[in-house]
């Protein structure tokens, strides 16, 4: 019974009003038991003679919970909801579905695999881009070319703006001239070639999400800085040592100078190679963690055993290297694909992805390189999260953020029969989950306490329903920036819900979020006010 009361009192446990939705004149009515609707209409009519030509029953809704649909009532909702007989009252709204951010690029629907690692749900929270603080989120991508002028990458192109373009003259004293958009080791320049791997990898990470063109990289605005080498180790190695470079210096100068570089993303690899053969490239992975890094490699695209028959760089032993195979649409490992209960961390959509390709054009892309982009692209959504340990020590203590985010991106796979005793976790990436757990929620599919929270985005006020049985809840206002701006302490009533409505006139325009606590249970909820 109690959760039939949030479902007639909120009208929106699975749906939710949007400002300016309300059907004109027609209220709700929640009476009290044994009050007679008509009765009642034509006393209170009584009262005042205006009433009398303009309320009028619509529909009982519900007469054993004595709910009524009232017309013509619009103008006397503040008198009605103050009637000592009236349990609650609101207006009659147009409902949309929610719990969902779908964006609306229009080959969205072609992108399985953001359905499948529960994006959309992820991005109810963050669609990602900056974290709490303002720092820009990039990944480096380590590639052959892209073509970063693409209509739907060239938003999300990381550009180098302490860099004078085609000047001569290293101003940033990084070391290199005129890096303006990234750098090509191969030609020791920023231009790179239009490669249609290196811009499949590309729009699935950061492809500008809901722009109404093409697709939807994982994170809507991250910023994606283009590494390009040919086809030699030694330019991925200067590719690595770069990237360490730029987010060591923004580590160091507070962000006036380099890029926060949260995760490099390497589609390549050496077949059947053993990591003692190769020293000094393992060795930059622990260089990069250090500063705050951590990278994501894909599994060889062959049925091996990498632990026997070996691989680099996803045999390299650094903490700081999360390595993929590949999951197709039925959710199974893809047969060509390599495993290993040690060195392949867990599992990524890839088997025939959709995205980006050069000329304004878009198709299809499969392999470990599509898994690889699609775990890189949830690391740096993870950053843009509001919590604490997260935003407080992203640039204070980067290692143990990074390894943080390899945590949650493990803890928070589903479990998959195919990649049991064939990953070190056994499951593939469910970015929600991650998400979920960085807020201190469950994240698998536990009923929501908020049944809902309207309107939103809001001017000032907004009022929360909360579904809980019984105890006290805790509730906590926190800026994008992780800052508190208010704690209260409710008792929830004996009717099975919580009805909080509140007026927050003092906060500033921006996002906040709404985080409730018991002594089991955390939900965090986001807000607009404009």
């Amino acid at each position: 019974m109690r959760r039939i009361w949030v479902l007639i009192v909120g009208l929106l446990f699975v749906v939710q009003t949007l400002p300016g939705q309300a059907i004109q004149g027609e209220l709700i009515v929640l009476l009290q038991n044994g009050i007679d609707v008509e009765e009642w209409l034509i006393g209170y009519a009584a009262n005042d003679q205006s009433h009398s030509s303009t309320i009028q029953l619509g529909k009982t809704l519900s007469s054993q919970m004595n709910i009524h649909l009232l017309q013509n009532a619009g103008n006397f909702h503040d008198e009605i909801k103050l009637d000592p007989v009236v349990i609650a009252s609101q207006p009659n709204y147009i409902i949309y579905k929610r719990n969902r951010e779908e964006p609306d690029d229009p080959f969205y629907a072609d992108q399985w695999g953001l359905e499948t690692i529960m994006a959309p749900e992820a991005w109810s929270i963050t669609t990602g881009g900056l974290t709490p603080q303002g720092d820009t989120i990039v990944v480096a991508i380590l590639e052959t070319g892209c073509d970063y002028l693409h209509e739907d990458l060239n938003e999300t192109t990381w550009r180098n703006y302490n860099e004078i373009p085609n000047d001569g003259i290293d101003n940033d004293n990084n070391g290199f001239i005129d890096d303006f958009v990234g750098w090509n080791f191969n030609t020791n320049n920023d231009e790179h070639p239009l490669d249609f791997h290196g811009t499949s990898v590309n729009g699935i990470i950061g492809a500008k999400g809901d722009n109404t063109i093409g697709v939807s990289g994982v994170n809507w605005s991250v910023k994606r800085m283009v590494l390009t080498y040919n086809s030699l180790l030694s330019e991925v190695i200067e590719g690595y040592a770069y990237a360490k470079m730029m987010r060591e210096m923004y580590n160091q100068t507070n962000g006036e100078k380099g890029a926060f570089i949260v995760a490099t993303n390497s589609s390549f690899g050496i077949n059947e190679a053993r990591p003692d053969d190769f020293p000094v490239w393992c060795a930059l992975y622990d260089s990069l963690g250090s500063v705050g890094i951590l990278n994501a490699v894909a599994a060889p695209n062959m049925d091996i055993n990498v632990e026997v028959i070996g691989d680099m760089p996803s045999r390299c032993t650094s903490e700081f290297v999360i390595a993929t195979t590949n999951t197709d649409q039925i959710d199974a490992k893809v047969l060509q694909a390599g495993w290993g209960k040690v060195s392949i961390d867990l599992g990524s959509p890839g088997d025939n992805s959709f995205t980006t390709k050069p000329g304004n054009i878009y198709g299809s892309f499969g392999g470990t390189s599509s898994s690889a982009p699609h775990l890189a692209g949830a690391i740096s959504l993870l950053y843009s999260l509001p919590e604490p340990e997260i935003t407080i020590n992203s640039k204070s203590k980067p290692a143990l953020v990074a390894r943080l985010m390899k945590s949650l991106i493990l803890e928070g796979v589903d479990p998959i029969p195919s990649l049991e005793d064939r990953t070190r976790s056994g499951g593939r990436l469910n970015v929600f989950n991650s998400v979920a757990l960085a807020l201190g929620l469950d994240g698998r599919g536990d009923a929501l306490m908020i049944s809902d929270l309207y309107p939103n985005p809001s001017r000032g006020a907004i009022t929360i329903l909360i579904e809980r049985s019984s105890g006290p809840i805790s509730m906590e206002i926190t800026n994008s920036a992780g800052q508190l701006m208010s704690r209260s302490d409710y008792q929830e009533s004996s009717l099975g819900f919580l009805r909080i409505d509140l007026a927050l006139h003092d906060l500033r325009p921006g996002i906040y979020f709404i985080k409730l606590e018991t002594d089991a249970e955390k939900q965090v909820r986001k807000f607009v006010i404009f």
